[in-house]
């Protein structure tokens, strides 16, 4: 599938700012010696390979103009894997508005901009925020933020516990933008009931939508990104597959899945 022109200079960022609380709980559970401490699930292996760099080899057959990690607590844990793929390290908005630091790799420096990664105030850097965490609508806030200081129109943002997301994922979800003229465009793949399921994390944006987006979390107390989306023109993207390409790995149990997946090598 040819991508559009109109897309050449899209970024993607891979959030990962979530708690992995679901993940915590059932490795504690089957592991009483299991370190309770900062658990980031897109550095988990499954099938050899971690879930970070399955999602970046994955996104980078596509030619994207800049690309990032989104993360909350310290940005300097993930130093030498932003140099290692070129990624950006982007943090999350606070309940204050303030925050979302922004740390370029120097792996990335050839190839993005030099001047289009802007440094905040190096405290967004070193420690947790304080408040509470906004859930994905931060992450989301944040990548839109970086994007539109990189240059870019588009943003396509994908959760960081999917292991085996489509090869095609870009291409189509811009064709589908191109032709319903949507400022969101969505995955959704069928489940098991025959039902298909949106992905709300895993869609191509139009970066305006950060102002609106950022009215809504501070002033409007929007949380939920399904209640933010329905304010929007919304397009889906549909995958019909026998196994499902958006998988995403929450517990243990779907970390054992997801490597017996990956050793059928199914796509």
């Amino acid at each position: 599938m040819t991508e559009d022109s109109r897309f050449s200079n899209s970024s993607f960022a891979i959030l990962a700012g979530g708690r992995a609380s679901r993940m915590h709980a059932s490795c504690t559970t089957l592991d009483s010696s299991f370190d309770s401490g900062v658990l980031d699930k897109c550095l988990l292996s499954v099938g050899g390979k971690t879930i970070l760099e399955r999602i970046v080899e994955g996104l980078r057959v596509s030619d994207f103009s800049s690309s990032a990690l989104n993360t909350n607590g310290e940005l300097a844990r993930f130093a030498d894997i932003s140099d290692k793929y070129a990624l950006a390290l982007v943090g999350d908005v606070a309940a204050s508005g303030e925050g979302g630091g922004i740390k370029s790799s120097s792996a990335s420096s050839s190839e993005q901009s030099p001047t289009s990664l802007p440094t905040l105030p190096a405290a967004t850097l070193s420690g947790p925020l304080s408040g509470p965490l906004l859930g994905p609508l931060a992450g989301l806030l944040s990548s839109l933020r970086w994007a539109r200081a990189c240059g870019s129109r588009w943003l396509l943002s994908v959760p960081g516990d999917c292991p085996f997301l489509p090869s095609d994922l870009f291409p189509r979800l811009s064709s589908r933008q191109s032709a319903m003229g949507s400022s969101i465009t969505c995955a959704a793949s069928r489940q098991s009931d025959g039902v298909f399921r949106r992905h709300s994390v895993t869609a191509l944006w139009d970066v305006s939508l950060q102002d609106d987006l950022a009215d809504s979390l501070f002033s409007g107390g929007i949380r939920k990104i399904d209640l933010w989306t329905s304010r929007h023109s919304v397009a889906i993207e549909e995958w019909d597959s026998p196994l499902d390409f958006f998988f995403n790995v929450n517990d243990r149990a779907d970390l054992e899945h997801a490597n017996s997946l990956a050793r059928t090598d199914f796509r």
